[in-house]
């Protein structure tokens, strides 16, 4: 192997950091990724394979905002910070939780996403009657 072999240009990067329900994980995105690209590298790190219920959250000028699989990270409008931040959250719920939440590592996110809502809802209502 040549010694130009050995020095091929390595892909441009930038930090992203995802914020589940109960850890950050920060992970080197690369410019040319689609949202799916940084979507399935979370899931693998997780160890998620029931993906199609969860995605990536960013707030950008007050609003939340869900990343776009089919769309390159950079061309969406996401925070200009280092690194920038998602929340990897629940996108849909599962009408028969018994019967659609099989892998344990589902069922954890899922618990700790809705315990963490139904907490606020509590406190809002809490705030309210005071």
């Amino acid at each position: 192997m040549s010694i130009t072999g050995l020095k091929r240009k390595q892909p441009k990067t930038f930090k992203v950091k995802v914020i589940t329900m109960d850890a950050e994980m920060e992970f080197n995105c690369e410019i040319k990724w689609k949202g799916k690209d940084l979507f399935d590298q979370v899931c693998r790190a997780l160890g998620l394979r029931e993906t199609w219920f969860f995605g990536l959250q960013y707030t950008i000028k007050g609003m939340l905002t869900w990343l776009k699989t089919d769309k390159k990270v950079l061309d969406q409008e996401i925070p200009k910070e280092d690194p920038v931040s998602f929340r990897f959250l629940a996108k849909f719920y599962p009408e028969k939780v018994e019967e659609e939440l099989l892998q344990e590592i589902t069922q954890h996110l899922f618990f700790l996403q809705v315990r963490r809502q139904l907490s606020f809802i509590f406190l809002f209502a809490a705030t309210e009657q005071s």
